[in-house]
């Protein structure tokens, strides 16, 4: 460590340019890790000891052989002390001016308007490798055409809210995790309590409990800002042509809804078709340990489910002259299970629709009968399409400051705990202890 000793030392007056140096040294560092008012974190150091383990090494930058004799014998004398109290100045100044102050401009709040724009749904239907392109590009439309523009408005707040505490060899800490909409009020329901498991592989540098409320938050209050409100017509791209009751040879069309619904067809013949499709419950994920989570996703009211999600379609047949009539309403009840695991840093899901179900309001346009034979060919190709989006897996949001190895995910009761090394980038690490700017004066 270079530094200049200016003024009295034991007696004498110097002004000298002196090195020192160790070519081992062991520091104990004692920190507290502190929560913030505004849920950010900050760390104190405590106590900090320099243990010296080889031999100090003193040189200076003058031709005093005189004075440097004595201040020589001097500095060796010290050196333990010197160098135990310019490291641990020099490292309580790095974090409390940088890293300190880096922690405190975190915001702890985060837009999911990536998520529900282009970033994660575009990357994910932009993919090369779709077998199926046809049924992504309208999964996409249908996607496009609803309101996920508005998840903008919907919000991921990570500040802490308990700990950190010191438990063995972990930090832990807990965080919120609850999606919010700005205005529209608190989710008025929160997370399971839930422990990591005794069997817990204690090897991994990192391991994350993500409880079934961060989806289900979510889930909540895009339903309170209607973004699972969709309308399909035949100006929706990609589907538009199938939205019709009447589809001649010459349409370019295989089929359309007429020929599903025959009723619909019959009392209105040569027509456009328009759904609607409204939420009136939150749909409900739920963590199920196992080979299986459980994901249960209830539109409608259904007996045997114990979670259950009231939503609607309502159809409109459009005449030659663009005016549209409501010619009935149809509930939706859907339930599906799924696995996931990681590949690299995707999210790779399968899903198994158990169950759909198209239940009539209006008896004598939307025929029952109809409906549960066009609800077993829905079951069909909406699996292929949700499994076709999924295959490719869902990227997994990285703070740039780590690099993840060896990536694990299990299953448990209304969580999934992730497991993982990592790597610290360090360029961002020079860049928080400014050692980027010392290195470029060098």
């Amino acid at each position: 460590m270079k530094g200049l000793i200016y003024g009295n030392y034991s007696g004498n007056y110097y002004n000298e340019s002196v090195a020192i140096h160790s070519e081992s040294v062991q520091m104990n560092l004692t920190m507290f890790v502190l929560r913030t008012k505004n849920g950010s974190v900050t760390v104190k150091v405590d106590d900090c000891h320099v243990f010296q383990l080889s031999p100090i090494g003193v040189l200076f930058d003058n031709n005093k052989k005189e004075d440097s004799v004595t201040l020589h014998r001097l500095l060796v004398q010290d050196g333990s002390y010197l160098l135990q109290s310019l490291v641990c100045s020099r490292t309580s100044a790095v974090i409390d001016e940088r890293i300190n102050m880096r922690l405190a401009q975190l915001r702890s709040q985060l837009h999911l308007s990536e998520a529900a724009n282009s970033n994660l749904l575009g990357g994910i239907f932009k993919s090369k490798r779709r077998r199926q392109q046809s049924i992504t590009s309208a999964a996409a439309s249908i996607v496009k055409n609803s309101k996920l523009s508005k998840a903008g408005n919907l919000l991921l707040d990570h500040s802490i809210n308990e700990g950190p505490v010191v438990k063995e060899n972990f930090l832990e800490v807990g965080c919120s995790a609850e999606v919010y909409a700005k205005g529209a009020g608190e989710t008025p329901f929160g997370p399971v309590n839930i422990t990591f498991p005794a069997s817990t592989n204690s090897s991994k540098m990192l391991q994350v409990l993500v409880t079934d409320f961060v989806p289900n938050s979510m889930m909540y209050q895009s339903h309170k800002l209607g973004l699972f409100n969709t309308r399909v017509d035949p100006s929706t791209p990609q589907i538009g042509s199938m939205m019709q009751t009447t589809c001649g040879i010459g349409s370019g069309t295989l089929f359309c809804l007429g020929d599903i619904l025959p009723t619909l067809k019959h009392y209105y013949p040569d027509s456009g078709i328009a759904m609607i499709f409204s939420s009136r419950r939150p749909p409900v994920v739920i963590f199920r340990s196992g080979n299986k989570g459980r994901f249960l996703f209830t539109y409608g009211i259904h007996r045997r489910s114990f979670l259950a999600v009231d939503g609607r379609l309502s159809l409109l047949a459009i005449d030659a002259h663009g005016v549209e009539k409501r010619v009935g309403e149809v509930d939706i009840v859907i339930e599906a299970t799924f696995k996931a695991k990681v590949v690299r840093s995707f999210i790779r899901s399968k899903i198994a629709l158990e169950k759909v179900q198209f239940i009539s309001l209006s008896t004598d346009v939307l025929d029952q009968e109809e409906l549960d034979d066009a609800s077993f060919l829905c079951r069909e190709v909406m699996q292929r399409m949700v499994n076709d989006i999924l295959k490719d897996g869902i990227p997994i949001p990285l703070h740039p400051l780590f690099k993840i190895r060896n990536l694990q995910i299990m299953p448990l009761n209304r969580a999934y705990m992730i497991s993982t090394d990592f790597e610290l980038n360090a360029d961002m690490v020079k860049q928080m202890t400014a050692a980027h700017r010392r290195a470029a004066a060098a």
